[in-house]
C-alpha cells in the first residue's frame, strides 16, 4: 500500500498556521496574566488606600478623644471645688479647641440636656439635647465611654456635624451632663483629599449598622452630591458586611454611577463607621488594554505577513524540491529549541519551589517560636485540598507531621482555624484551644504539647491564597488585637516573599528576551547606512556610533567615544544642537530637523536629523539618526535655478510683444492727456478745467502703472533677504503679467482677499514668479472653455496665509495629479514640465507648501501656504 504524503504546499500551510496560532496562544496567555498581575496592583492599593484612611481617621478619633476627655476632667475638678466660672470653662474650651482646628466647637450641657457652655448663649435660652440618641445612652450607662454618633443636622449650626460625647459626673459620682466635641461633615472630607485616588477614585465614610452614607471624596457625582444617610450600595459590600468580616477587598459595580471599581472596606478602632477605597477598573486597566489592543495588532500584521511569506514559499515549493526538504530541516530545528524552552520553563518552575523558598518559610517559624510563641508552622494546600505542613518549629512538630487538615467543606478539620483561615481570606483566632469546639479534633495535643490558643492567617501569592501560616501559646486569650496585627504582618511577609521569588523568575526571563533583543539591535546598528549616534542625555557624551557615522565625519572610533558633539565639532551652527535638544526635551523626539553638519575635513554635509529618548538599564540615552541630503538638497537648487534662468529666457522672449503692446496702452493715455488738457485750456468755468485736468491726472497713473510692472517683469530682480510685503499686491501684479497678451479671449477674475490680511514674508519676485505661472497656466486651461473665469482668494489659516487660484477649465485628472509636481510631468503639448516642480520648490523654500486640490464642478484649484511677517520674525 502506497503511503500517503502531503505535498510540500500543504506541509507549508500546515506550519504557517501552526506558527501563527503558536504566536497568537502566547499572546493571549501574556495577556491574561497581565490582567491578573494589573487587577493583584489595583487590589493591593486598595487595601493600602482603606489601611492609610482608617489610620488616619483613628489617629483623628483619638485627638478629639484627648480634647474631650481634657474637657470633662477640667469640669469635674471645677464642680469639685465649687468653682463653675462660665469665662474660666469658655476659655479653657477655646485652648482645647486650638490643639484640634477641625473640631468646629465643644458643648457642655447639663443632666437635662440643656447647653449652657462652649457657643456663648445664656442658660435660659440654650438648646436642649435631651431627645438625642448619645445623650440617653450617657445618662442611662454609667460605663459608657466616648460615643462617637451617626451624622446629624446641627440645631444651631444647620450643618452636617458628627459628635463626639463623653459623661461627666458630680462629686457623689451621680450623672451630671455631657460634654460634646462638634465635627463637621466637610471637615473629615478635608482629611481625605490629600490622598491621590486616580481619576475616578472614590473614597467613603459609612455607618457600620445601615452602611448610611457620612462622607465622600469626591463629593460629587455627575455634578451633584450624594446625600448624608444614603444607603444605596452594591449587594456585594452588603453581602460582606453581614457576614461579619471587618475589612475586606472586592470588585462591585457602585449603583449610583455605574462604574466598576474594585473596593477595600475596613472598620475603624474605636468609631461606628467603615472606611472604603475604590479604584476605577477602566483606570488601572487602561495601560493593559492599550497592550492587548498593541499585541492583537501586532498578532494579526504577524498572521498576514507570515501567511503572505507563507505563499511565497508555498509557491516556490511546488518547483524547487530541495527547497522543502530545507524547510523539513527548519522545523525540526524549530521543535527542538521548543523543546528547550519547555525544559526551561520547568526548570524556571523548580526553582520557586526550591529550598531557597523553604529555607525561607523555615526561618519565619524559627524567629517566632524564639520570641516565645510554642509552636510555629506553614502548610501549603496540595491539589487534594490538604493542607501540607512544609515548615515547622515549637512544641509538638513530630505529631504535626502527621496531621491532615482538608480544606474541603463539611469536613470536620475544615472547620478548625487553619482550614477556616484559608476559606475565608482572612484571620482566623482561638482564644482557648483545649475548649473551643472547633479545635476539638485537636484538644488532646493541645493539653499535650501546651497549646492553649491559637491564630491561624492565610498567606497569598500573587493575590491566590496559598496557605496558611499557624501558631500556638501556652497562654490563653494571648492574642490581643495588637499581637494578632503582629502576626498578619508576619504572614504579609511569607506572602512578599513569595511574589519576591516568582518575581525574580520573571526577571530572568526578561534578561534573556533583553540580551536577544540587543543582539537584534547591535545587528541593525552597525548595517545601517544611515549615520546613528547614541549619547547620554544627562552629559550628552557619545557612548556609541556606527561604521556610516565614521563615514561621514571622517573621525575614528576612539576620537569621538565620551566626547560631546560639540567638543568634536561636528554642528556647523550650535545653536542648532540647543534647539534640538529643546524640542526633545519638551517633546521627547525630534523629527526631520534640517541643520549643517561639517566633517573633520572642514567640509557642509546637509543633514536631516531624527532623534529620541530611549532607556538602558534605567539611565537616560539620546538615540539619533542622521540622514546625509547634500546631494539631494544641491540637485533640488539647481533645479530650481534652472528654471528660474529658463523663465527669465522666456520673459526676454515675450519683450517684443509686451512692447507694441505697452505702446498701445501708453498711447492712448498720453493722446488722453493731451485731449483734456487743450479742453482745459478753451472751456471757461474753472470748476470744469479742475475736473479734466484730475481725469489728466488719473490717465498718467494709469500709464505708469503699466511701465512699472512691465519693468519688474523684465528685471528679473533679487534680493539678499526676505522682506514683508502684502499678500495683495503680489495676487494683484502677478495676475496682470500672467494675463499681458490674452486679449483674444476676454477672461473673468474674481479676487476675493481681504483688507485685514497681514504681509507675507519672502522674496517676492520668486513668489511672484509662483503666481504668474498658476494664474497663465489657469489662463491656458479656459482659453477654449465656454465660461472662462479664474478665480483668486486668500485667507488666514493660524500663522500661515493660504492662497487659492481656481479656473473653470477641464481640471486635472488623477492620473496626472499624483506625479504633477514631478519634474518633467506635464499635460500641455508644448509644456516642459518644470513649472510646477519649481513653483513647489520655491514655496517650501519659504516655509509653505504648495499642492492641488481635487477637481471639483469647476476645474482645477491650487493651493499654497506662506508664513506671515510676524511668524517668519518669531
Amino acid at each position: 500500500m502506497k503511503r500517503y504524503r502531503l505535498s510540500s504546499g500543504w506541509r507549508i500551510f500546515l506550519g504557517v498556521a501552526a506558527v501563527v496560532s503558536a504566536i497568537a496562544t502566547t499572546s493571549a496567555f501574556n495577556l491574561y496574566r497581565g490582567y491578573q498581575e494589573e487587577t493583584r496592583r489595583a487590589e493591593q492599593r486598595s487595601r493600602n488606600l482603606s489601611e492609610a484612611v482608617a489610620r488616619t481617621m483613628t489617629a483623628e478619633l483619638e485627638k478629639i478623644d484627648i480634647v474631650v476627655s481634657n474637657v470633662v476632667e477640667q469640669y469635674e475638678r471645677n464642680l469639685k471645688q465649687g468653682n463653675a466660672d462660665p469665662d474660666a470653662i469658655e476659655k479653657f474650651i477655646s485652648g482645647q479647641i486650638k490643639k484640634v482646628p477641625e473640631i468646629e466647637g465643644i458643648r457642655i450641657a447639663d443632666d437635662k440636656g440643656v447647653m449652657f457652655a462652649g457657643f456663648g448663649r445664656s442658660h435660659s435660652n440654650s438648646p436642649s439635647i435631651e431627645d438625642r440618641d448619645y445623650f440617653i445612652s450617657h445618662r442611662d450607662n454609667p460605663l459608657s465611654g466616648l460615643i462617637v454618633g451617626k451624622p446629624l443636622v446641627g440645631r444651631i449650626s444647620q450643618k452636617w456635624i458628627v459628635t463626639f460625647s463623653r459623661r461627666y459626673v458630680k462629686a457623689d459620682g451621680s450623672f451630671a451632663g455631657v460634654v460634646i466635641a462638634l465635627l463637621t461633615v466637610d471637615s473629615l472630607r478635608t482629611l481625605l483629599s490629600g490622598f491621590d485616588l486616580g481619576p475616578r477614585g472614590v473614597m467613603t465614610l459609612r455607618s457600620v449598622d445601615d452602611l448610611g452614607l457620612v462622607l465622600r471624596h469626591p463629593e460629587t457625582v455627575g455634578g451633584k452630591p450624594l446625600p448624608v444617610g444614603d444607603t444605596n450600595v452594591s449587594q456585594d459590600l452588603k453581602d460582606l458586611v453581614k457576614s461579619g468580616i471587618e475589612s475586606a477587598t472586592y470588585h462591585t459595580v457602585t449603583p449610583y454611577d455605574q462604574t466598576a471599581r474594585v473596593f477595600t472596606y475596613q472598620k475603624l478602632k474605636g468609631a461606628p463607621f467603615f472606611a472604603l477605597a475604590g479604584l476605577s477598573q477602566a483606570e488601572y486597566l487602561r495601560q493593559w488594554q492599550a497592550d492587548r489592543n498593541a499585541s492583537l495588532t501586532i498578532v494579526g500584521v504577524f498572521a498576514v505577513v507570515t501567511s503572505l511569506c507563507g505563499w511565497v514559499i508555498w509557491t516556490l515549493g511546488r518547483r524547487h524540491d530541495s527547497f522543502v526538504d530545507l524547510l523539513a530541516e527548519n522545523n525540526v530545528k524549530l521543535s527542538a529549541v521548543n523543546a528547550e524552552y519547555a525544559i526551561l520553563s520547568q526548570t524556571d518552575r523548580a526553582v520557586v519551589t526550591s529550598t531557597t523558598v523553604q529555607g525561607f518559610y523555615q526561618a519565619v517559624c524559627d524567629a517566632t517560636v524564639r520570641h516565645g510563641l510554642r509552636m510555629a508552622w506553614v502548610g501549603l494546600v496540595d491539589d487534594d485540598g490538604v493542607i501540607r505542613p512544609v515548615a515547622s518549629a515549637g512544641q509538638g512538630t513530630d505529631y504535626l507531621q502527621q496531621v491532615a487538615i482538608t480544606t474541603r467543606e463539611g469536613e470536620p478539620s475544615a472547620q478548625g482555624p487553619s482550614g477556616q483561615a484559608f476559606l475565608l481570606g482572612r484571620p482566623v483566632l482561638c482564644q482557648d484551644f483545649i475548649n473551643d469546639p472547633r479545635t476539638a479534633p485537636w484538644h488532646a495535643q493541645g493539653r499535650q504539647y501546651g497549646w492553649r490558643s491559637s491564630a491561624s492567617l492565610p498567606i497569598f501569592e500573587d493575590s491566590r491564597a496559598k496557605g496558611v501560616f499557624t501558631v500556638y501559646s501556652d497562654l490563653p486569650e494571648y492574642f490581643s488585637d495588637g499581637k494578632a496585627t503582629l502576626l498578619e504582618d508576619l504572614s504579609n511577609s511569607i506572602s512578599r516573599g513569595l511574589d519576591r521569588f516568582a518575581f525574580e523568575q520573571k526577571q530572568k526571563d526578561w534578561q534573556a528576551r533583553l540580551r536577544s533583543s540587543e543582539a537584534r539591535f547591535s545587528t541593525v546598528f552597525r548595517a545601517s547606512p544611515v549615520a546613528i549616534v547614541i549619547a547620554s542625555l544627562a552629559e550628552d557624551r557619545l557612548v556609541d556610533v556606527n561604521p556610516a557615522f565614521l563615514s561621514l565625519f571622517g573621525h575614528s572610533y576612539d576620537d569621538v567615544i565620551g566626547r560631546r558633539e560639540m567638543d568634536i565639532g561636528i554642528w556647523d551652527d550650535v545653536g542648532d544642537s540647543f534647539k534640538m535638544t529643546e524640542i526633545l526635551l519638551k517633546r521627547g523626539r525630534v523629527e526631520n530637523l534640517a541643520t549643517l553638519f561639517r566633517t573633520n575635513a572642514g567640509e557642509l554635509r546637509e543633514v536631516l536629523v531624527a532623534t529620541e529618548i530611549i532607556d538602558i538599564e534605567g539611565v537616560s540615552y539620546r538615540l539619533s539618526m542622521l540622514s546625509n541630503v547634500t546631494d539631494l538638497r544641491q540637485a533640488e537648487r539647481a533645479l530650481v535655478q534652472a528654471e528660474m534662468e529658463k523663465m527669465h529666457a522666456m520673459r526676454l522672449s515675450m519683450l517684443g510683444e509686451v512692447t507694441s503692446m505697452i505702446a498701445h496702452e501708453v498711447n492712448q493715455p498720453i493722446g488722453a492727456v493731451a485731449n483734456y488738457l487743450q479742453a482745459a485750456i478753451t472751456v471757461a468755468p474753472e470748476s470744469r478745467q479742475n475736473g479734466l485736468i484730475e481725469k489728466a491726472i488719473q490717465q498718467l497713473d494709469r500709464a505708469a502703472e503699466t511701465i512699472r510692472r512691465v519693468k519688474d517683469f523684465a528685471a528679473n530682480r533679487k534680493i539678499d533677504r526676505p522682506v514683508a510685503t502684502p499678500i495683495g499686491r503680489l495676487l494683484e501684479d502677478g495676475c496682470a503679467l500672467a494675463l499681458l497678451g490674452n486679449t483674444d479671449r476676454e477672461i473673468a477674475i474674481t479676487f476675493s482677499v481681504p483688507d485685514v490680511l497681514g504681509p507675507i514674508m519672502g522674496d517676492p519676485v520668486q513668489v511672484q514668479q509662483v503666481i504668474t505661472n498658476l494664474v497663465r497656466n489657469a489662463a491656458e486651461a479656459v482659453r477654449d472653455r465656454d465660461v472662462r473665469r479664474i478665480g483668486i482668494a486668500a485667507s488666514q489659516s493660524g500663522n500661515l496665509i493660504e492662497i487659492e487660484i481656481s479656473d473653470s477649465g477641464p481640471g486635472v485628472g488623477p492620473e496626472v495629479r499624483s506625479r504633477l509636481f514631478r519634474p518633467f510631468v506635464t499635460s500641455k503639448p508644448d509644456g516642459t514640465g518644470l513649472g510646477l516642480s519649481t513653483s513647489r520648490s520655491i514655496i517650501r523654500a519659504h516655509g509653505g507648501e504648495l499642492w492641488c486640490a481635487e477637481d471639483g464642478p469647476g476645474g482645477a484649484c491650487f493651493h499654497f501656504t506662506l508664513p506671515m511677517a510676524e511668524t517668519a520674525d518669531a
